[in-house]
């Protein structure tokens, strides 16, 4: 299953990449235009495919706009429900919102108060995995490390408080996190170059400073669970040298055993899909239109 919450297309000679490694095996040059997709994507192995019974994708009512009439980022879940035994479990996966405004509720905070919200009615055991961009120390008070910048305390969002953090959200409503212990620097996931070359040299000295020795400063990623699974093990996967190195996040990988003696199936998520492009989108649209036909008619003579 896959939820796509925002794309953008390539452009030929605009959105080029230099990547001989990728693309000579693939077209026989070294570059090659490139587009851009967020989504949500829940793999299974191929050998258990049978055991998949449904699958659902939705996106999350707040959005985040970047440039007004062009640019809005849809967050969203997808989740399917999969045979494990004799008992069918619910797998949801999602991506909150990174970006933030001062002196309001995080997007992710608002976002994970949806998903519980849509997952109230599931009785069925429940696994929730993915990037809550929420780390258990925030909003951080001005006197706390916070290199990644994460959301800070305010008026609208107290320290100290669960409102604006989506992972004391989640832990609230229930949901179990499978570890490792969040609040152990050795345990950060997030705080590699962007560019994926490595550790961000300014969050790097933080890190250190905080006692994680590869450059992670936050924990972002969670691995939650709730009706009757519980947790054997959990650990990290990706950390260290050299396989941080294409990604800026570390992975969490757990081990759950899962109860044999329910057999209930819960009702399906509900969708919430927006339109996918607004009245004010479509108005953009069409002034780029009508500029680029202004501006071909004009070279034209």
């Amino acid at each position: 299953a896959l939820n796509t919450g925002y794309s953008i297309a390539a452009v030929p000679f605009v959105t080029m990449v230099n990547d001989p490694d990728t693309f000579q095996p693939l077209f026989g040059q070294d570059k090659a235009a490139c587009g851009f997709e967020i989504a949500d994507a829940l793999a299974i192995r191929a050998d258990l495919a049978s055991k998949v019974l449904k699958v659902g994708n939705t996106e999350y009512e707040q959005t985040y706009t970047i440039v007004p009439t062009i640019m809005t980022i849809y967050r969203g879940y997808t989740w399917a429900d999969i045979q494990i035994g004799n008992t069918p479990v619910r797998f949801v996966t999602t991506h909150l919102e990174s970006l933030w405004d001062d002196n309001k509720v995080p997007n992710s905070a608002i976002q994970a108060k949806q998903l519980i919200s849509d997952l109230k009615n599931t009785k069925m055991p429940v696994i929730v995995m993915g990037d809550f961009n929420s780390d258990p120390r925030d909003p951080r008070m001005p006197e706390n490390p916070n290199p990644g910048g994460q959301p800070v305390a305010s008026d609208a969002c107290p320290a100290g408080t669960s409102k604006c953090n989506a992972y004391l959200l989640m832990s609230e409503a229930g949901f179990v996190d499978s570890g490792p212990d969040p609040m152990l620097p050795e345990n950060y996931t997030w705080g590699m170059n962007a560019l994926l070359t490595g550790p961000d040299l300014v969050r790097l000295k933080v890190a250190k400073q905080l006692g994680n020795q590869a450059g992670y400063t936050d924990r972002l990623d969670y691995v939650f669970s709730k009706n009757g699974v519980k947790v054997l093990t959990s650990g990290l996967v990706g950390a260290l040298p050299p396989n941080n190195l294409n990604t800026d996040h570390a992975g969490v990988v757990t081990t759950l055993s899962i109860p044999n003696n329910s057999t209930e199936v819960s009702a399906d998520l509900p969708e919430h899909a927006p339109f996918p492009i607004s009245f004010w989108q479509w108005v953009g649209i069409g002034i780029v239109i009508v500029v680029m036909a202004l501006i071909i008619r004009k070279k034209r003579r």
